[in-house]
């Protein structure tokens, strides 16, 4: 039985290309083909794609927000997003927001046919770029425990986001969610931990993951 597939750039010729190319490997439908984000937001209900192949380049700057945005409707969606600048921030944007794959647009797109089979098949798909970018971008990550207590996984970004010294503001533009959002995790994790504000907050948490903390 075909997947049904959705593609989405506004470079004419390379999604002409693309969709041949899914046509031709077969086990594909191709239900949808789409200039902008705009466009799959409005017929992603009808069309109802398997997959969607995202092109981060899009001259509206909304390849992100589209994964984003069709995720929430429809959260088992799969994407694999297309770039020609894997070393780009927009590229752990959208693996966070819900990207299962991430190819290179210089690779030929049998490259893409076979990152769609992978992420069908229930893997991830990054090209080497992107893997030295996430294990970057890990390095740098504040450690806090969470072990010993009860916060959410949403509350630890948030709490993350606070050891790096970003504003609420900061924080709900990197976690992609409500200023009123962002206070509202800080008011439940003050009430868990029992602190007053941010500082304390910070001082508990990494006190939990210090050594001596463990030991106790």
């Amino acid at each position: 039985m075909s997947v049904r597939v959705a593609v989405v750039t506004d470079d004419i010729k390379y999604r002409k290309g693309l969709v041949r190319s899914l046509r031709t490997a077969g086990g594909f439908d191709v239900c949808g083909s789409y200039s902008s984000a705009v466009d799959v937001i409005k017929d992603v209900r009808r069309a109802r794609p398997g997959i969607v192949i995202v092109d981060l380049d899009l001259s509206d700057g909304l390849g992100v927000q589209c994964i984003r945005q069709v995720r929430q409707t429809f959260p088992s969606m799969n994407f694999v997003a297309i770039s020609s600048q894997p070393e780009e921030d927009s590229v752990l944007r959208a693996l966070h927001m819900g990207a299962n794959g991430v190819v290179h647009k210089a690779h030929a797109t049998d490259r893409i046919i076979d990152a769609c089979n992978v992420v069908l098949d229930g893997g991830a798909y990054i090209n080497e770029h992107t893997a030295r970018k996430i294990l970057d971008h890990v390095r740098t990550y504040p450690v806090i425990a969470a072990e010993t207590h009860t916060l959410t996984p949403r509350e630890l970004q948030v709490a993350r986001c606070m050891d790096q010294g970003l504003s609420y503001a900061e924080i709900a533009e990197e976690l992609y969610i409500s200023i009123e959002t962002v206070r509202r995790h800080c008011h439940n994790m003050y009430r868990k931990l029992d602190v007053r504000n941010k500082t304390e907050a910070l001082s508990v948490l990494r006190d939990l993951k210090s050594p001596s903390a463990k030991r106790s």
